[in-house]
């Protein structure tokens, strides 16, 4: 339905059938759920009656979508009392929310929806584009150049995390993959004291979130976009191969007893393979 665009590079696509045996398939499902700039419904009688679709999953996306953070779609598959369903107040897919499976040709259906979709793509196209004229990405930019004047190391951790998933970032890819993470960035990664001031730095001013319990960090995904699109093509491909390289160095060995970690980590190292 969408094999154009991802073709194209426009937009990446995730479900839950590519989650990988032996995770912990409802913290990979959150975890993508918070990624997403898009969340399709596939609405149905099952998905209406199901307690984890439809009070955990969709209620988290509605979160998201009245926060502007992402954008909820409805697509109804099957006819059903959705009318007063929390979603009912957004626009559905196919046109006039007439399901999918009452058309008498149901491709013509799925070319409605598809259509519906590329309009949302490029609707947020062209708002990722005007973004960082707003005023938070802005006040993030002025951050950003502080930090770099005065911490020059904590920057670029700040760069690395732009090329992560977003969120429960283990700082163990900074101490295991210092190696590989540059001249100015190494020594953070190979000192626990550099690595804590670092990140202190990056916290006051807010583009960075630290867990002390779980040894991980967060960044927003906005701060990722402006940092990304504030770098020229030959220094994204600088920080994405010392992602990989750091992702490679900390992964751990293919083993039952791994899976762990391989839990905590297997997000970041499908950011670091798109």
């Amino acid at each position: 339905m969408l094999s154009l665009p991802v073709r194209e590079g426009r937009i990446a696509t995730w479900h839950d059938r590519q989650i990988i045996p032996g995770t912990d398939w409802a913290k990979t499902i959150d975890t993508h759920l918070e990624r997403a700039s898009v969340i399709l419904l596939l609405v149905s009688p099952d998905f209406l009656a199901s307690d984890y679709c439809y009070e955990i999953k969709m209620q988290r996306a509605l979160q998201r979508h009245e926060a502007n953070e992402a954008r909820v779609v409805p697509i109804i598959v099957h006819p059903c009392d959705w009318s007063h369903a929390l979603f009912a107040k957004l626009a559905c897919l196919p046109r006039d929310g007439k399901e999918i499976t009452t058309w008498n040709n149901e491709d013509l259906a799925w070319n409605d929806v598809t259509d519906g979709i590329h309009r949302v793509i490029e609707d947020l196209s062209q708002l990722s584009t005007s973004a960082p004229r707003t005023s938070l990405p802005a006040a993030w930019s002025l951050s950003f150049e502080k930090v770099e004047q005065a911490h020059p190391a904590a920057a670029g951790l700040l760069r690395l995390c732009a090329f992560l998933a977003p969120d429960a970032i283990p700082e163990e890819l900074i101490t295991k993959g210092a190696a590989y993470l540059g001249p100015v960035l190494q020594p953070v990664g190979e000192d626990a004291q550099l690595l804590d001031e670092a990140i202190a730095a990056l916290g006051a001013y807010s583009l960075i979130r630290r867990d002390a319990s779980t040894s991980t960090m967060s960044i927003h995904r906005l701060v990722q976009a402006v940092l990304r699109a504030a770098m020229n093509a030959s220094t994204q491909k600088i920080w994405v191969e010392r992602a990989v390289r750091a992702m490679h160095a900390t992964l751990p060995p293919v083993e039952h007893s791994q899976w762990n970690d391989w839990e905590r980590l297997v997000t970041h190292a499908l950011v670091c393979a798109e």
